[in-house]
């Protein structure tokens, strides 16, 4: 009877047997193996920037890759994602597809992010959401669409706002409207306290309009400061 908890010593045999099976397996100085990671954080690069680059928005579910396709082109020995055969190897694909799902993220302190701009690319990392087709199932017999997220590089200005900032600018615009839920409801209940409370909501807007000053006046000629720079 198989356990439904994993066993550590067996999680830990398989992710050598996968680690070494692709490659990613090497001896530290004290005799003991481990991952290598900068070569996995090279290939994950190199095969975005390769093949994963959407020049339109027509190309972006052919060239986007989901989780589940990110890792199996990534560790392509051993077993498949969603194909493991018991609770231990689907506690290390799903560690090993997470730590490369991560990589690949579309925030700019990503791996994949940091390399493009280091290597003078103006390649910016995206996502969206992707439909896919799977085989029929033994259950149903029929096969399944489902859409899930997809990551990609582009160069295109227009894919960048629709995939890279604007889904930050909306996540930004969410914090703000919660800031003023919480702000309203501590009033309510508080209200001798409005004055302190305002100037704490005119600070926390003064900061946000100070960190993207350099953003809100390119349109009046001013240039966009350099990545990882701000104004002092």
């Amino acid at each position: 009877m198989s356990s439904v908890y994993p066993d550590p010593v067996e999680v830990d045999r398989i992710s050598q047997d996968i680690l070494k099976d692709n490659g990613y397996l090497v001896i530290g100085r004290n005799g003991e193996p481990h991952e290598d990671k900068a070569r996995v954080v090279d290939d994950v690069y190199e095969y975005f920037k390769d093949h994963c680059v959407a020049t339109s928005k027509a190309e972006i579910a052919k060239v986007a890759l989901t989780k589940a396709e990110l890792y199996d082109t990534i560790y392509t020995h051993g077993p498949r994602f969603g194909a493991w055969s018991d609770i231990n190897e689907q506690t290390v694909i799903t560690r090993f597809a997470t730590r490369l799902w991560t990589i690949a993220a579309p925030s700019m302190s990503s791996p994949c992010n940091i390399r493009a701009a280091a290597e003078g690319f103006t390649l910016v990392m995206c996502e969206a959401d992707v439909s896919r087709t799977y085989p029929p199932s033994l259950e149903s017999g029929k096969a399944a669409k489902l859409t899930e997220m997809g990551r990609f590089f582009t160069d295109n200005g227009d894919l960048i706002l629709q995939f890279s900032t604007h889904p930050v600018a909306y996540k930004m615009g969410k914090s703000a409207e919660a800031t003023a839920k919480h702000f309203s409801a501590v009033l309510n209940r508080h209200p001798e306290i409005s004055g302190q409370l305002g100037k704490q909501a005119s600070q926390a807007i003064k900061t946000a309009q100070a960190h993207l000053a350099p953003i809100t006046g390119m349109g009046r000629g001013q240039q966009a400061l350099p990545e990882g720079q701000s104004e002092g």
